[in-house]
């Protein structure tokens, strides 16, 4: 294992964090990893963790999740079923649970822009 895989694995502990500010920077990792580096890069060690947070406890975290949600649409081909089943349920359970207005309100622009899964 190279040193930027346990440095990725590392840094994904973050979406993990007690603290706002660690799964913060986590999200903002993830932004910028889809311009860094390939999209298998950002499948195997950023997707899962970021698609945790949609149980975060905190409605701006889930905010910029829901802001991500086209890029990492996008990211998956049409091969990586596994990967498109877990982003269905994450969403569905984020949304069906959701009680924060600009959270739903994101999350429906998603929607209607026709990005996720959705129709």
């Amino acid at each position: 294992m190279s040193d930027v895989e346990l440095d990725c694995m590392n840094f994904a502990e973050l979406a993990q964090s007690r603290s706002f500010y660690d799964r913060s920077l986590f999200v903002d990792a993830c932004t910028m990893s889809f311009e860094l580096y390939s999209r298998a890069f950002f499948k195997d060690y950023f997707l899962e963790p970021l698609l945790g947070l949609h149980e975060d406890r905190i409605p701006n975290i889930r905010l910029r999740l829901c802001r991500l949600l086209p890029r990492i649409r996008r990211s998956l081909h049409s091969t990586d079923n596994a990967l498109r089943a877990l982003l269905e349920s994450s969403m569905h359970s984020l949304y069906a649970n959701e009680k924060d207005r600009d959270v739903i309100g994101e999350w429906e622009k998603v929607r209607y822009y026709r990005y996720y899964l959705y129709t």
